[in-house]
């Protein structure tokens, strides 16, 4: 046999056993090749598609430039070389490789859709577009450049602009099941929720194992409240993409709000989660303090307008109230839609470093330049959290505060900044982290400039009692509307005022209205409020009621802190988990131990007594907000107590090396 005849013999069993998914098989078989022929580009090229396969990133690398070196005119062998940096988080690199694969075959479409993704992720949006608009001129008949540029459109609020693209990719190609996910997530953010659950039905009709599809069913179905049937899309979400992170972080915050799922249960599912990422050091561990001015980092992608804010804003206003030198605040922010808030967090920190477009390498690379001493997460499994960043250990020493309701699961997060009601000592061996009580409290509220005037109970006029929650849904699944009810067939003439965006929506009001009526509560004793023009009206509606509940198993934080704040008793059941102990946390502190129930029967009866008492909740809206001024909200108190602990922690620190 010649030598090219047996070089194209070689040629396609590599490629008959790199399209049956025999990589390591094919690798050998390309190797094989090239020791009969050193310089052949198509060889070099095809092994590096098989390294890439299996994911030997650095030798597919090699490969595809040998094979660049004998044929210079390899588009594709430019593509995936940027595939491969994007992959690795450097995109710089990435982008040369790309626009290299342009300035070869300048039709060559997936190479602007892999710019377009990398412009996404360095925070380059609007040129995103530009370039998916670039694309479609080349073929407007490409269903995946309309999905990218539906994403792109989405990821600035564009939200009609984004369903336009994604009902045109699939009108191109009518079995894109990923267009209709995204469809889906769309169509929900302009409150279409029945359509955009219609899609997320339609894509797993397409693709069952896929697993953006189930998760954004799950993400869904929990926000109204169905957290059963969402953790069951979220189980099938981290069976099909065990190794995805966010959708791992999801379905771990939904389980968070199941009643069914124990403790020990929790911090398994946790624990699995951190074994998933094998902890590195990035950390600088020879570097010694400077113990007299320590280097603090704030990680939190919730330095914006949201519901965690007036829990942050106390620890960044009150850092060095007496010294400014002792301690040096950086906050390091994934917030990927800056506000006002946001100017105002960056105003109130000594340096602001925006991580949002960074990968976690690169965010831990700059964390050690920083020189941070200890590195603090405020999300822990929330949305847009950045804890595998975490994982590099880019501080010796790293702690969460305990805001988040469970462990992290990371072996690399050393402490959990927390207090005894929430996490009594008796809980230490649910958590990776040692925790470390602070005796003010976990939670220090920041009150709104602008709340109202406290009004009179509302049942001096109305001549019944009217209770209220304005948690979201999440936190109002069936357990909870089953003992809401109980409490309401109680209290004779009694109303329950219910507030979440999604009761814009008439399936959800009136799956609420069909799930009280199941236990005997009648419509016309329920509120459902949607959408409130401002939050000085949100705040207004507590004076509307008399009584806040509390849900479970996930306590309410800022919403107790806000019906406290505006004077209203708020009952809480204090249960065996960390999620349902933080109404135990804020009455305790506030001397009120008569309103936290340690059982259901004992829920209804508090209930009862607390409707019945006229007096105590007169005096309550009238001692409440200075009470709270003292006991939740005096940050400066607070803020000493952490930074006693930070000089704890860097005590340990050294001592142990």
């Amino acid at each position: 046999m010649s030598k090219p005849i047996a070089i194209e013999a070689i040629i396609n069993l590599g490629v008959e056993q790199y399209h049956s998914g025999n990589f390591s098989e094919a690798i050998e078989t390309y190797q094989s090749g090239l020791v009969l022929e050193g310089n052949n580009p198509l060889l070099y090229y095809n092994l590096g598609l098989a390294f890439q396969k299996i994911g030997q990133l650095k030798q597919a690398i090699s490969a595809y430039q040998k094979s660049l070196e004998l044929k210079v005119d390899n588009a594709q062998a430019y593509n995936n070389i940027g595939v491969i940096w994007v992959q690795e988080g450097k995109f710089d690199l990435a982008l040369s490789n790309f626009r290299q694969a342009v300035l070869i075959d300048n039709n060559y479409i997936e190479v602007y859709n892999n710019i377009g993704q990398v412009l996404e992720k360095t925070a380059r949006i609007e040129q995103a577009i530009i370039i998916y608009k670039r694309a479609l001129a080349i073929n407007i008949g490409h269903a995946p450049t309309h999905n990218h540029l539906g994403l792109a459109y989405h990821k600035t609020g564009q939200f009609d602009l984004a369903i336009d693209s994604f009902r045109q990719a699939i009108i191109i190609w009518p079995e894109y099941a990923g267009a209709y996910s995204n469809l889906g997530i769309s169509l929900k953010e302009r409150e279409n929720l029945e359509e955009a659950l219609e899609c997320y039905e339609k894509a797993l009709q397409l693709e069952p194992n896929q697993p953006e599809a189930n998760s954004n069913k799950g993400k869904l179905l929990l926000e109204i409240g169905e957290t059963d049937s969402a953790l069951y899309f979220y189980d099938k979400a981290t069976h099909f993409a065990p190794n995805d992170p966010t959708i791992r972080s999801n379905m771990l915050f939904a389980s968070l709000h199941s009643s069914e799922i124990t403790p020990q249960t929790l911090a398994e599912r946790h624990q699995k989660w951190g074994k998933t990422y094998p902890p590195s050091s990035t950390a600088d561990r020879t570097r010694l303090m400077d113990q007299d001015t320590l280097n603090i980092g704030y990680v939190s992608p919730d330095f914006r307008q949201h519901a965690w804010a007036s829990f942050i804003k106390p620890i960044l206003a009150n850092h060095n109230l007496n010294n400014r030198k002792k301690f040096d605040i950086f906050c390091y922010s994934q917030v990927n839609h800056k506000d006002n808030i946001t100017s105002h967090f960056e105003s109130m920190s000594d340096h602001w470093r925006d991580i949002s477009h960074l990968s976690d390498q690169q965010a831990a690379n700059m964390i050690v330049e920083d020189k941070i001493d200890i590195l603090v997460d405020l999300s822990g499994h929330t949305a847009d959290n950045r804890l595998r960043m975490f994982n590099l250990k880019p501080a010796p020493i790293q702690a969460i505060l305990g805001h988040y309701q469970s462990t992290t699961g990371l072996e690399t997060m050393d402490y959990r900044l927390t207090d005894c009601w929430i996490d009594p000592p008796n809980t230490a061996n649910l958590y990776d982290e040692k925790l470390i009580y602070l005796d003010y409290g976990t939670l220090c509220y920041d009150p709104p400039d602008l709340a109202p005037p406290i009004q009179p109970p509302p049942s001096e006029q109305n001549g019944y009692i009217t209770f209220c929650s304005f948690n979201r849904l999440t936190k109002v699944n069936c357990q909870v509307i089953a003992l809401w009810a109980q409490v309401i067939k109680a209290v004779p003439d009694s109303r329950l005022m219910l507030k979440d965006r999604w009761f814009s929506q008439k399936f959800v009001r009136n799956k609420f209205y069909d799930s009280f009526l199941s236990h005997g509560v009648e419509p016309n004793r329920l509120n459902l409020i949607s959408t409130i023009e401002s939050y000085q009206d949100h705040l207004n509606l507590y004076n509307q009621a008399d009584i806040a509940l509390d849900p479970f198993p996930c306590n309410g934080q800022t919403t107790s802190c806000e019906g406290l704040w505006m004077g209203l008793p708020v009952l809480t059941w204090s249960g065996n988990r960390c999620s349902q102990r933080f109404g135990n946390s804020l009455l305790s502190r506030l001397e009120l131990r008569e309103l936290i129930a340690t059982g259901k029967s004992e829920y209804v009866v508090k209930a009862i007594s607390i409707a019945k008492n006229r007096e105590m909740r007169k005096f309550l809206r009238s001692d409440l907000r200075q009470q709270m001024r003292q006991k939740i909200c005096d940050g400066s108190t607070f803020v000493q107590q952490l930074e006693n602990s930070y000089r704890k922690m860097v005590s340990v620190h050294l001592q142990s090396n």
